[in-house]
């Protein structure tokens, strides 16, 4: 089983679809850090790492005479739950190396995969289903309670729910490499997470 497998099917097939469309036209995508499903420990963290780097966007702000922004306007981050992230049902691409251009040929794109972009609310980099919340969180559920999923990993079955993944689930995950992504974030930082 692969990390992907945590994406509900349909998102990871639109996603596999507008990663290949991109890849064509000569610009390859991928995965930011956090840049797929969230359980609620990974948000927290990306919280704590925004409101770190906010304080010292703030600070050289104020240094130059200028008055920042928002904290949700610096770095939209939705809370746990109440994120597409949370269900599986969104991701966020690394545009470290993208152009403006290329970042909005991607988000041209997504209607053609289903998917909706994020820069009509200020999140370039992130592209979700286009289905309600509600609607995210109950193909989740359904999805990682299902008999397929459960048969081959029955800790997934335990991602479902509001009370985040299981410890089954969560070991699975750093089975599957979600550690190593941690491994990363402390080797050499985040790699376009926002």
């Amino acid at each position: 089983m692969s990390i992907r497998e945590f994406f509900l099917p349909e998102l990871e097939t639109a996603r596999a679809g507008l990663f290949d469309a991109m890849a064509a036209r000569g610009v390859p995508l991928e995965l930011a850090d956090f840049g797929g499903y969230r359980t609620s420990a990974d948000t927290a963290q990306l919280l704590q790492f925004r409101d770190a780097d906010y304080s010292s966007y703030v600070a050289s702000q104020r240094a130059a005479g200028r008055n920042p922004v928002p904290i949700g306007t610096f770095r939209p981050i939705a809370p746990y739950e109440s994120s597409y992230h949370s269900y599986g049902a969104a991701f966020d691409v690394d545009a470290e190396q993208l152009s403006a251009a290329e970042l909005g040929t991607a988000g041209a794109l997504a209607p053609s995969f289903g998917l909706r972009w994020g820069q009509s609310f200020g999140d370039p980099r992130h592209f979700e289903l286009a289905i309600s919340l509600p609607d995210a969180r109950q193909r989740f559920e359904a999805f990682a309670g299902s008999d397929d999923v459960s048969s081959d990993a029955p800790e997934l079955a335990g991602l479902a729910g509001a009370g985040g993944p299981s410890t089954g689930a969560v070991l699975l995950l750093m089975g599957l490499g979600v550690g190593a992504i941690a491994i990363a974030r402390g080797a050499g930082g985040l790699k376009s997470w926002r």
